[in-house]
């Protein structure tokens, strides 16, 4: 786990399989790169403020930057609120000293409405929540394919300036559509193959770098059996991340983060 502070932004990279997560962490759905910041940079999604509490049934976990006092937000008798942290993350910033622990919230400058404004060193400054920021993929980048080789089960592709590694499976499953999500089979325990081993002329794909993804069918093959599955599923999940892949790449990206 990196805590990389530059100006404003946090950048976290998170532990993919995280069961649960300890004291003092919050957890999230998915495996994710998130950024912390009081306004979501270019080339990222903002996905609201971070919680004021660790989730009950974590999967994945990153730093809960939630003020410990037991005080968890700044208020006025007028009814602005805004959340305290742990950690400063801008200069200036507002300190709270509660309890023996000191708890911060973020300013930006100029004044905003609906917001606590203050005035230092004749600037004026507004509160603000952290957000969280999800870095994107765009979809719509035409990856650059390679050749694995025959009967591999890894493969790779390189989308702009990311090199995304994924692996293949043949499975019996696959009623579903080109390019649809198997939702629950995140693990490859969960994406069985038939007893029948002819009957395992599925190929799925899923991305494990630089996050891991859900599985997607792309492709079955009906004159060369499973042996002709095993040989070429790998070639089949680059080409289905190429140039027809849109759909697969947007299907898959957007289960990455």
């Amino acid at each position: 786990m990196k805590r990389l502070w530059g100006g404003f932004l946090l950048v976290i990279t998170v532990d993919a399989f995280a069961a649960s997560c300890p004291t003092g962490y919050m957890s999230y759905n998915r495996s994710l790169q998130l950024s912390l910041a009081t306004t979501c940079p270019s080339g990222t999604t903002d996905i609201g403020s971070l919680p004021n509490s660790c989730a009950s049934a974590p999967t994945q976990c990153m730093p809960d930057y939630v003020c410990e006092s037991g005080v968890s937000a700044l208020k006025t008798n007028t009814g602005l609120s805004v959340p305290l942290y742990s950690q400063s993350v801008t200069t200036p910033s507002l300190h709270v000293s509660v309890g023996g622990k000191v708890c911060h919230t973020p300013l930006l400058t100029g004044t905003a409405t609906g917001a606590i404004n203050v005035k230092y060193n004749n600037t004026n400054y507004h509160a603000a929540p952290l957000k969280i920021c999800r870095k994107n993929l765009n979809a719509a980048t035409v990856p650059t394919k390679n050749t694995p080789a025959s009967n591999s089960v890894n493969w790779s592709v390189v989308a702009g300036d990311r090199t995304i590694k994924g692996i293949s499976y043949c499975s019996s499953q696959g009623t579903l559509a080109i390019s649809a999500l198997n939702v629950t089979a995140k693990t490859i325990a969960n994406t069985t193959a038939n007893s029948n081993l002819s009957a395992n002329i599925r190929c799925w794909c899923r991305v494990y770098s630089p996050f891991p993804s859900d599985w997607v069918y792309v492709n079955w093959f009906g004159d060369g059996g499973a042996t002709g599955c095993n040989a070429s599923c790998a070639q089949a999940c680059v080409n289905a991340f190429g140039q027809t892949g849109t759909a697969t790449r947007a299907n898959t990206y957007k289960t990455m983060y």
